[in-house]
Parts: C-alpha cells; structure tokens; sequence
C-alpha cells in the first residue's frame, strides 16, 4: 500500500488476491494474543467445541474502504461491553458464510442482496468459550443503511482500515481475571480498545493488507 489512506479499488484488490494464498496465521495472530492464551487459540480445539462465523464487513465511504465493527450492549452475559463483529452460532445445516451473512443482517440490518462474500479468514479456537469461529470477510459496493439491533448491539463503529494500520492506534493494557493478571495487546478505535479473539481476527486480515510489518507491538509505520 502506497498512500496512508486507503482506497477501495485498490484495497480490494490486494485483499482477495491473498486470501486466494496459502497463509499460516499463527504469527498474525500472536500479535494481539492476550499473555495467557499460551498459543492455544490454534487448538486443536476440543471435541465438544461448537462452531460460529464472525462477520467481517467490509464498505467504502468516499472511496475509503470501512469496517463495521459493533460495542456489544453491557448487559449481555458474554462479552457485555467489547467491541467485536457481527456474528454468532452456525445453525444445523448451514455454512460459515450463510451464518456470517444471517448475523449481519440480524444485528445491523444489512440485507444478503448484492454483498459479495470474498473468502475466509483462518478458523480460531476461543478456548474459555469453547467455540471454533470462522471469520468471513464480506462487501458491499456502496455504504449500507444499517439499523442496529438493540438488545445486542450497544454502538455501531465504522472505522476507516487505515486507522487499524495506523502503530498510534496499538498498544497493551493489563486485564484482570480472578487472581489472573495479564497483558491485552489491544487496536483502540474512537477511544474504545479492541483485544482478544476480534483483536486476532484483525491481526490475520491486517497481515494481508500489510504482510511483513506486523511486529509485537503493532504494525511499523507506512
């Protein structure tokens, strides 16, 4: 990539060329590992694990490819608060992609009609929920009208990819479990941080639009 701001022709591009490619994620993913995961998001996953599809969202505005990221509402039992994608269970019968596409419209609004699903980021075992998510990258051609869902959906975040390659937006913050102390490398977007699993899924779709430059600290300048 060429210039700080991203364009859409050209994002697009690069991106469903390498998802085209044989990729090992484990590096990717390493990034934004929290300090006690001990490499174990890449299994194997356990034999009752159950299996879900994340939706990554993809959009231009005035030609700036976006992402559509949501704050889950504080009141939920799972992750109340974090940021994430739209997503959520496989259901009897139906593939990754149905379910990433059934999840987007259910918690934002957007209708199948006219998305073009470009490929799937690699599965990734969430260990402490017991779920093997694949990631599926969608797009559209043009900014959606989105209509959030609120007994899930607390804040849509529509964020420029730009600003996820940007090092100012990496950092680490300390996470307090129990007596569990650990590091959270995290992306922070409008002042909220994104880390743990959605922060490795963006790792891995990171690492395409920018291979090479991913380092324990974040990605290095443009």
């Amino acid at each position: 990539m060429s210039d700080d701001v991203l364009r859409w022709g050209e994002c697009i591009q690069v991106l469903q060329r390498r998802l085209a490619e044989p990729r090992d994620p484990r590096s990717a993913w390493r990034v934004f590992e929290p300090s006690l995961a001990y490499g174990r998001h890449a299994g194997p996953a356990s034999a009752s694990a159950r299996l879900a599809a994340v939706t990554v969202f993809l959009y231009p505005h005035q030609d700036v490819p976006h992402l559509a990221l949501t704050r889950r509402q504080e009141r939920l039992r799972s992750h109340g608060g974090q940021i994430s994608f739209p997503g959520g269970s496989i259901d009897a019968g139906e593939t990754a992609s149905a379910a990433a596409l059934r999840e987007l419209e259910e918690e934002l609004g957007v209708p199948s009609a006219g998305l073009q699903i470009a490929g799937e980021l690699s599965p990734l075992f969430i260990f402490n929920s017991n779920f093997v998510v694949t990631p599926v990258v969608v797009l559209a051609e043009d900014r959606p009208t989105f209509t959030l869902q609120d007994a899930e959906v607390a804040e849509l975040l529509e964020t420029p990819i730009s600003d996820l390659l940007s090092p100012s937006s990496h950092g680490v913050h300390i996470v307090r479990r129990g007596a569990a102390v650990m590091e959270a490398p995290h992306l922070e977007v409008a002042g909220k941080q994104i880390w743990g699993a959605t922060g490795m899924i963006l790792g891995e779709f990171l690492s395409l639009l920018a291979p090479g430059r991913l380092g324990r600290r974040g990605l290095t300048p443009l």
